[in-house]
């Protein structure tokens, strides 16, 4: 027996092969990727939003708030807490959306209000990571005219998304349990 080892167990530096039929099987590690989790619930499940220190998703399931392995908790049986957990959802949702559909809002309308009082295109600076020759990446900025595309795109899409809130709440007011 070698020293600092102990019989029947593997050394520190060596990893664990496990035997199968007499025979070593290749070691096997194992990490669970909890944030792949994470988003494949919120795909199955849809956005959360914070409610009582969890997140709750459309379908009233509960997800721990701190860490990506949860606790997931299913949906309550009773439907008038389900109803009331879908209420609290669309209701809070609603207002996120408000909150930043308005000051987006705002935000297009005080820009688009400077360039009527300018003769040129107003000019944005744009941040960009870009790979050096060393391998590295570094940050430039590029100054061009300014593009509303995507701040029109996201307004577009907050309005469309509190539509679909309000037609949500709608149909819970329509069918009380």
């Amino acid at each position: 027996m070698k020293a600092g080892s102990i019989e029947g167990k593997p050394q520190a530096n060596k990893r664990y092969q496990p035997q199968l039929g007499g025979q070593e099987m290749p070691p096997v590690e194992i990490q669970i990727d909890w944030r792949a989790y994470w988003e494949e619930f919120k795909r199955q499940h849809g956005d959360p939003v914070r409610h009582n220190g969890r997140c709750l998703f459309p379908d009233g399931w509960q997800y721990g708030i701190d860490h990506y392995w949860g606790p997931e908790q299913p949906p309550p049986e009773s439907k008038t807490e389900l109803r009331a957990l879908q209420l609290a959802y669309w209701t809070t949702r609603k207002a996120l959306i408000q909150r930043e559909l308005t000051g987006l809002q705002r935000r297009l309308a005080n820009i688009q209000e400077y360039q009527r009082c300018h003769s040129l295109p107003i000019q944005q600076r744009t941040r960009y990571q870009t790979e050096g020759g060393d391998g590295l990446l570094h940050w430039e900025s590029r100054t061009e005219p300014l593009d509303l595309t995507g701040l029109e795109g996201r307004i577009g899409w907050l309005a469309s998304d509190l539509k679909e809130c309000n037609e949500q709440l709608r149909g819970l007011a329509e069918c009380p349990s």
